[in-house]
């Protein structure tokens, strides 16, 4: 490794045996909140009337968001860390495909036109995101979009939690920290920020110019 180069962390693994132990728990959880029609439809939408698109998911849970994208497109693809939270999608979800797998190790399917990734890249940090980001960049069509949800602070931080099931780690984002690792080839198309559950939130999408 060059002087210069910077490691790139997997996800945790702790992180990871959370999630499968409390797989059915966060189900329960998610299920409550239900899935994100408006930011799935959105997502569709800056594509700018692209016909039947390919679209990859990262982190589908237990398969929520993966329901609501299929009613705009029969060609999806969706990934996940937790092998707990894989069968739970797959359950719920029987004809579609899943593969487990890390996003920051994952090779990304090619000519993708959206990318989403719901509170999903929350627990990787700044290396890892660039290294998601150049790579999705890689993968996207020209007009491509990367949509992706995360919390919000007004610094770059990050904090281990713990509950029942265990530890995650989580990190913790702004617009600026995740401007400054995008590629060159990315223009900002949306920005919001949302309470949630005593939370901020930040929602972004980012497109592959023309």
């Amino acid at each position: 490794m060059g002087k210069h180069e910077q490691h790139i962390e997997a996800t945790d693994k702790t992180t990871v045996e959370t999630y499968n132990r409390g797989a059915e728990a966060y189900e329960q959880k998610y299920q409550k909140m239900g899935p994100r029609v408006g930011d799935i439809e959105r997502g569709f939408v800056f594509l700018l009337d692209r016909a039947n698109p390919f679209v990859f998911e990262i982190g589908v849970g237990n398969g929520r968001e993966a329901k609501e994208i299929c009613k705009q497109t029969d060609r999806y693809f969706g990934i996940d860390v937790s092998s707990s939270m894989l069968g739970l999608a797959q359950r719920n979800n029987p004809y579609l495909h899943f593969e487990q797998g890390d996003v920051v190790t994952h090779t990304f399917p090619s000519e993708i036109d959206i990318i989403f990734a719901f509170a999903s890249l929350l627990h990787i940090d700044k290396n890892a995101m660039k290294h998601v980001l150049e790579k999705a960049d890689a993968a996207l069509t020209v007009g491509g979009v990367f949509y992706i949800s995360l919390k919000r602070r007004e610094e770059y931080s990050s904090e281990l939690t713990e509950d029942t099931y265990g530890e995650r780690q989580f990190f913790y984002y702004n617009r600026d920290t995740l401007e400054s690792l995008m590629p060159a080839s990315f223009e900002t198309v949306y920005y919001a920020e949302q309470d949630h559950a005593g939370d901020t939130w930040l929602t972004i999408a980012f497109r592959k110019r023309q």
